[in-house]
């Protein structure tokens, strides 16, 4: 934005703080400086139209400072912290808040050197008519408004894109869901209508072989066609049981996934999560050559069903999105146990990732599929890995592939349980 552009949008803007206003609905204004003499002259300038909030030293702002805050007149000459400390410690606290230094201590450095190396809204020395320094609080407090305006257009921003993450995932859920399904029902009603087309056992038939087939020759071809109908059965009934089993074994992994057990804690078999995520992708990974390797038949590490089924998805996920084009599609995952934990490698030969867009694939929104994607899947496997207290690394060449490799403990203190909750 253009200062132009931004001088604009400030006169566009209502004024913030005015005389008559109920105290909660003013904009709060931080005082810290040492003499009280200064805390109070500064309270009675500011009293009409800002709640005023003071504080005698650093520690003590420091302390009591929030995001209730809207803008803050800090002295730098002061005992214990000085104003330059207690800028850096609420800058840590609240970086966009709205900083104006007020001091009489010139000598200590000089203002523009205060400005540039500390980059404080503003810098007021105390000789300085008291109306200039209003004049700069109710600009700061113009700027922090548009600030808070921008914070939550991003907040919303992130909600509408998360929701569109969310209706993606729930879209392809549910083809992956008819598809297995049709699959299923289709395996079960073909020979289940085969059976039906079946013509019933001719007890008459039968009867007028037993009177008038004296060498049983033709009673024999009726049982011999008979058998072949009866194996035609056991055939058909074989496959309704098997495609029987397959659908509850879908339904299984699904719950495994998405239903109650998905957020249950507790030791979690990682290599049967990946066994269920991949029977879940089974249509995607049609194509696709997969290679599993697990070190040993169980590794259990403290998680939920659903957190470690989130990392493996969105990962299998991105792998088919770069393979898609790709002449022998391979995907290769392995899982050993690593440093009383377990280390999870995810490698396909798909387009790669260029050099430059490596270091931003976990930042929320970034994607390097276009428009078509909303750049949250890798943000959110990374949320759920640091969550986990693990670690994640990806190395990747152009026309050769993608390896992205995490680490979990094998045990999480419980109250991470409640940062990965939040994650769900």
């Amino acid at each position: 934005m253009s200062f132009d552009e931004f001088d604009e949008l400030l006169d566009q803007d209502a004024r913030f703080g005015l005389p008559g206003e109920d105290d909660a609905e003013k904009p709060l204004v931080i005082v810290i400086d040492d003499d009280e003499s200064v805390r109070e002259a500064l309270r009675f300038a500011l009293r009409d139209y800002y709640r005023v909030q003071s504080y005698k030293n650093g520690t003590e702002g420091i302390h009591h400072i929030d995001a209730s805050a809207h803008a803050l007149i800090l002295d730098i000459k002061m005992k214990g912290k000085d104003g330059f400390e207690t800028f850096q410690d609420i800058r840590k606290k609240l970086p966009y808040l709205p900083i104006i230094f007020y001091s009489a201590y010139q000598d200590i450095k000089d203002p523009y050197q205060v400005m540039n190396e500390y980059r404080p809204f503003g810098y007021i020395t105390k000789g300085e008519p008291v109306r200039k320094l209003l004049d700069l609080v109710k600009l700061a407090l113009r700027y922090y408004k548009q600030i808070l305006r921008i914070q939550q257009e991003l907040i919303e921003k992130h909600a509408r894109l998360a929701e569109s993450e969310r209706r993606s995932a729930l879209e392809e859920l549910a083809g992956m869901v008819a598809s297995e399904l049709s699959n299923s029902l289709t395996s079960i009603s073909v020979p289940a209508a085969r059976i039906h087309d079946l013509p019933p056992l001719d007890v008459n038939k039968i009867w007028e072989c037993w009177e008038s087939d004296e060498e049983g020759v033709i009673l024999q071809q009726y049982l011999n066609e008979w058998q072949r109908n009866w194996d035609i059965v056991q055939d058909g009934v074989e496959l309704i049981q098997v495609s029987e089993e397959r659908a509850r074994q879908f339904l299984n992994d699904l719950q495994g996934f998405i239903g109650s057990r998905s957020h249950q804690w507790g030791l979690v078999d990682i290599c049967n999560v990946l066994e269920e995520v991949l029977r879940l992708q089974k249509q995607r990974l049609k194509s696709v050559r997969v290679i599993t390797e697990c070190d040993g038949d169980e590794i259990e590490i403290i998680s939920s069903r659903g957190q470690l089924g989130q990392i493996f998805t969105n990962l299998i996920s991105n792998a088919c999105d770069a393979m898609s084009g790709q002449e022998y599609p391979q995907l290769h995952i392995t899982i050993v146990r690593k440093n009383e934990g377990v280390e999870v490698a995810v490698k396909d030969n798909g387009i790669g990732i260029a050099p430059d867009q490596l270091p931003h694939i976990f930042k929320p929104f970034y994607s390097t599929k276009g428009v078509r994607a909303t750049g949250l899947g890798l943000s959110i496997v990374e949320r759920i890995i640091k969550a986990h207290k693990g670690t994640i690394a990806v190395e990747s060449q152009l026309g050769k592939g993608t390896t992205i490799t995490f680490w979990l403990p094998r045990e999480i203190p419980m109250e991470n349980v409640q940062i990965i909750s939040a994650v769900e």
